[in-house]
């Protein structure tokens, strides 16, 4: 199950037929034996711990059970697990789930450095560009390059650090119209920025 930073995540479980009468929700990265919330007689109970108060909720219909977590935070991600008993000879069902919850991606900055000794290359001439791909926020990211929306392989840019990234290129005249896209995703955002290198030679 994968969440993001801020949002609420919904995680159905299926259940038997019969009614559920209760709910057992336990964190695991906490101690073993520590609820964090408890489904009884009808009501819905999420103070036993107070990071997670007031952000539980629970939802019941035919054959399904829907938990929710809301206002999601990094400290949520780890195994869930859920003990249900249905009324129907108070049979006993234990889930559990394993929860991601990713920070998105911010929007792109690319920024363009010329090392060319020549401002304005002529025709046989070549223009050395370095373009950095940067990101503020984002967890588990990872970058793409692109050469005319075609992929370009990771043996041609550096991994500066975990939200940087950067290509250096050498262009000729009649790679004037050559663009080059960056993009940086996760697996609950994406962002892409695009720019035309040879206007900066």
């Amino acid at each position: 199950v994968v969440g993001r930073v801020g949002k609420s995540v919904c995680i159905p479980l299926e259940i038997p037929e019969g009614d559920v009468i209760e709910l057992y929700w336990k964190f695991r990265p906490l101690e073993p034996d520590s609820l964090i919330a408890v489904f009884f007689e009808g009501k819905f109970y999420d103070h036993y711990q107070d990071r997670f108060q007031s952000r539980l909720g629970i939802s019941l219909s035919d054959k399904s059970c829907t938990l929710q977590i809301h206002k999601l935070q990094f400290q949520d991600s780890g195994i869930h697990d859920i003990k249900i008993i249905i009324l129907k000879d108070k049979w006993k069902l234990t889930e559990e789930f394993n929860l991601t919850v990713y920070e998105a991606v911010s929007s792109i900055s690319l920024k363009e450095f010329n090392s060319t000794e020549t401002p304005k290359p002529s025709p046989d001439q070549t223009c050395n560009i370095t373009i950095v791909c940067s990101v503020e926020k984002g967890s588990h990211v990872t970058f793409i390059w692109k050469e005319n929306g075609k992929n370009i392989t990771k043996d041609k840019f550096l991994q500066v650090s975990n939200h940087t990234t950067k290509m250096e290129i050498v262009l000729k005249h009649e790679e004037i119209n050559v663009t080059y896209s960056c993009e940086v995703h996760n697996k609950v955002s994406q962002e892409n920025a695009t720019i035309n290198p040879w206007k900066f030679c």
